[in-house]
């Protein structure tokens, strides 16, 4: 049966994360967002939020339930990663770099890693599982990042426009699982600074109408993500009916759910074969070792099991 903590021991461990939670908002990035100070890595995500900074909406209150964990494992890894690998000459990290866009506006932003002899600017992102970036690629918002990153170490001189500008993301696993990363590197040019300009032109001319920007997350992300989710989409009801889908990551996902059950099944089904030839059998070939081990019947205590959400997720009939 699962132990519960003691009332001393809850109060330990909500303290501990308490105090995490509060470090992590007075990082520099989060005192930027509560400036209202539109940086680099807002750019891309949505559209209406971005409307939101520039009008300064009130900022939802901290939920209890998002203390940012998962972005404190991230930035825990990073830090590792880069103190083993920006260590040599000609490696540059955690710098602050500006850019200046064709319209006219600087934004700020802070890179990771720099190699100057590659002439490579690299975004380090951490995610639970390599999957998704090695089927999706990097986000608009990644893109938009590591772009405004190479473009602002061109303009600083870091990077050599005469070669080569080169740009790209690392994922890492944090579930551990994967210990190979997953890379991305795609070569930068000048012309890609349009299409930011042209996705802040959306967000100016909503401000400029008094309007509301295109809303380009679907509303689960912006439950969890967004700090303007009660004003910009709180009274919205939500009862499961069409999902919005702009990026097609929803279906994506959907997708990689109902392969992964397919291939659980057909893993099953191999391995259930198999077991047919090497129960019993104790020793090595050429290639593989084979253990056999009986294990008598045992009664299981009654236990609690843990709450958790039951998918269902099919595809649709034409």
């Amino acid at each position: 049966m699962t132990r519960e903590m003691t009332p001393a021991e809850q109060a330990l461990a909500e303290g501990i994360a308490l105090t995490l939670s509060e470090a992590m908002r007075n990082q520099d990035r989060s005192k930027q967002q509560q400036a209202y100070i539109m940086g680099v890595s807002d750019l891309g995500t949505c559209r209406e939020r971005a409307r939101h900074m520039v009008v300064k909406t009130p900022m939802d209150p901290p939920r209890e339930d998002n203390r940012g964990w998962p972005a404190m494992v991230g930035q825990a890894i990073e830090a590792y990663v880069l103190d083993v690998l920006a260590a040599s000459d000609g490696h540059l990290r955690n710098g602050e770099v500006t850019v200046d866009l064709p319209s006219g506006l600087t934004l700020t932003g802070h890179y990771d890693w720099v190699i100057v002899l590659n002439n490579i600017v690299i975004d380090i992102k951490t995610v639970n599982g390599l999957e998704w970036p090695r089927r999706s690629g990097a986000s608009l918002q990644q893109k938009f990042q590591r772009r405004l990153y190479a473009a602002g170490l061109v303009q600083a001189g870091v990077l050599d426009e005469s070669r080569p500008v080169l740009c790209g993301n690392v994922w890492f696993d944090r579930s551990a699982r994967e210990q190979v990363p997953w890379v991305e590197i795609e070569e930068y040019h000048p012309h890609m600074l349009n299409e930011v300009d042209d996705w802040l032109s959306d967000v100016n001319y909503a401000v400029e109408h008094n309007e509301q920007a295109s809303k380009d997350k679907p509303y689960e992300w912006c439950e969890v993500a967004c700090p303007f989710f009660l004003t910009c989409r709180g009274g919205e009801e939500h009862t499961g009916g069409v999902l919005e889908d702009p990026d097609g990551k929803i279906d994506e996902a959907a997708h990689m759910y109902i392969e992964g059950g397919r291939l659980r099944k057909e893993g099953d089904y191999l391995q259930a074969q198999a077991k047919q030839v090497l129960t019993e059998l104790n020793g090595a070939t050429d290639h593989h070792t084979v253990k056999s081990t009986w294990v008598n019947e045992a009664t299981v205590p009654e236990s609690t099991r843990r709450g958790f959400w039951r998918l269902t997720v099919r595809e649709k009939k034409a």
